[in-house]
């Protein structure tokens, strides 16, 4: 059981619910999807409602609507999630899928 002083340890501040950033799924110690949202604690309940993607913890890192993308593409790219398909559109980064369609056009 948690003492008073463990609780106080673990508090965040009051605030509403909808947190903008990019979050992490982990099954133990193993990053399996980054994604983003303009609400990351609902979103993150979407994901422990489904049997889509299995994991044990979480981890996220507030950011700027305008950045979300290009973030969650470097995290993507950079530590290649399993459950991770696809990149979000982004600025930096363009998947295998649409090279081969550029390719196809010239």
């Amino acid at each position: 059981m948690l003492t008073l002083e463990d609780m106080k340890q673990l508090r965040r501040p009051a605030r509403s619910n909808r947190i903008i950033g990019i979050y992490f799924l982990f099954s133990q110690d193993e990053l399996v999807y980054v994604g983003q949202s303009i609400n990351i604690l609902a979103r993150i309940v979407t994901h422990m409602d489904s049997d889509e993607k299995i994991f044990d913890s979480y981890a996220y890192t507030e950011a700027e609507l305008s950045d979300l993308s290009d973030l969650e593409a470097d995290y993507i790219v950079k530590y290649r999630p399993k459950y991770n398909g696809s990149l979000p559109r982004n600025s930096k980064w363009v998947s295998i899928d649409t090279l081969r369609n550029i390719t196809k056009l010239n």
